[in-house]
Order: structure tokens, then C-alpha cells, then sequence
């Protein structure tokens, strides 16, 4: 569930279709606006706050990646 989410709003910022490993940061398909973007919607829709020291290509740079910082954080 929480990947699809996670999909979902990636994919509606970028406006396409992505594999769950393919690169967003190092591959520059994702900047700072969009980075924003998608911080505020993961903390309305999981209900999970993310502090921007947090942003780093280790927890962002995919979908799986960032699916597993979230999912790490949500047990906290």
C-alpha cells in the first residue's frame, strides 16, 4: 500500500512512468521544487514528517529507496 502511494505521487509530479528502482535525484528527473513537492504530499497522505536533512539520494533516489526510508521511519 504505502508503495503505491509513494509511486503514485512520484509519478503524478513527473509525469511518468517509473520502475521502482529507476533513478530520480542522480538521474536529475527530480529537483528541489519537486523534492518539496513530494516531502508535503508524503506528509499528508502517511501522515509521516520528514525533515529536509533527511533528503539525501540513499532515502530518495527511487522509489524502493524512499519506500524503505519511510517505512523505517514509520516504526520509529
Amino acid at each position: 500500500m504505502m508503495k503505491e502511494v509513494i509511486q503514485n505521487i512520484i509519478q503524478g509530479l513527473v509525469l511518468k512512468q517509473l520502475g521502482e528502482d529507476d533513478a530520480l535525484i542522480s538521474s536529475g528527473l527530480i529537483d528541489s521544487v519537486i523534492i518539496i513537492e513530494l516531502i508535503l504530499e508524503i506528509e499528508q497522505k502517511l501522515e509521516l514528517i520528514v525533515d529536509l536533512s533527511e533528503v539525501t539520494e540513499q532515502n530518495f533516489d527511487s522509489i524502493n529507496k524512499l519506500h524503505q526510508f519511510l517505512l523505517r521511519k514509520s516504526q520509529l
